[in-house]
């Protein structure tokens, strides 16, 4: 694969219970968050250490917002550049899905945002279009509540909606396995631009049974040979 959107209201509500610890790449805890099944406005669970709980309304990205998310990512991380650049730059690729750049908006401030964009699965002269999540960021006084939780899972639901059948990340082995993520490696993927650790490169599937049928595909297409892993692989931009 080669890493080179509007909401809908709901009506269900459903609460999700997250562990309240739990090391994630925005840098935040898990909490209790209710979150409605077909709207994009999320009840936001008080913190343990007794902060008030929030609204937070789970939205696409608009230009306005630029700045308020480069600062976003600016805090999440001390300071470094590195994940608010990489939204830029993917802005103006042609991987950017404008639908799956979310932000979280509470008390009219904006205190997260994170990104899916698309990527090609190459398997030798073969690509097909797929997804990558990243980055994702909040601030840290809004971190600790399940509000990066909820960008994901608003995430993959309209991903899903769009007819997208995976999507690929590195991040914290021990945070994003709670939303179906597992190591692409145990798939026979691997990430090419990159030197990380297998467990940290992981892939989700939309479409159920589509890690099977990209390795069938791929047994059928190689007779059967065990082939390098850089054969089949998930190259970013």
């Amino acid at each position: 694969m080669r890493i080179e959107t509007l909401s809908k209201s709901r009506n269900k509500t459903a609460r999700i219970e997250t562990p309240s610890k739990g090391e994630e790449q925005d840098g935040t805890d898990r909490d209790a968050i209710e979150v409605e099944e077909e709207s994009t406005v999320c009840a936001v669970s008080e913190t343990k250490d007794g902060g008030e709980g929030f609204m937070v309304r789970i939205r696409t990205e608009t230009n306005e917002d630029i700045d308020a998310v480069r600062q976003i990512h600016l805090a999440a991380f001390g300071g470094r550049e590195d994940e608010s650049r990489l939204a830029d730059r993917i802005r103006e690729s042609a991987g950017f899905v404008p639908e799956l750049s979310l932000v979280a908006e509470a008390d009219v401030r904006v205190v997260g945002h994170m990104l899916i964009s698309k990527a090609e699965l190459v398997d030798g002269q073969d690509a097909t279009d797929t997804l990558v999540l990243a980055p994702i960021g909040v601030l840290p006084d809004a971190q600790g509540r399940g509000v990066g939780g909820a960008l994901i899972r608003e995430g993959i639901h309209r991903a899903e909606e769009m007819g997208y059948k995976l999507i690929f990340l590195i991040g914290h082995p021990s945070y994003y396995p709670r939303f179906g993520f597992k190591p692409a490696v145990d798939s026979g993927l691997v990430l090419m631009q990159f030197d990380v650790p297998d467990d940290v490169f992981m892939v989700r599937e939309l479409a159920e049974g589509e890690l099977a049928r990209l390795a069938a595909t791929r047994k059928e297409k190689y007779g059967g040979v065990e082939v390098s892993p850089d054969v089949f692989r998930l190259a970013c931009a």
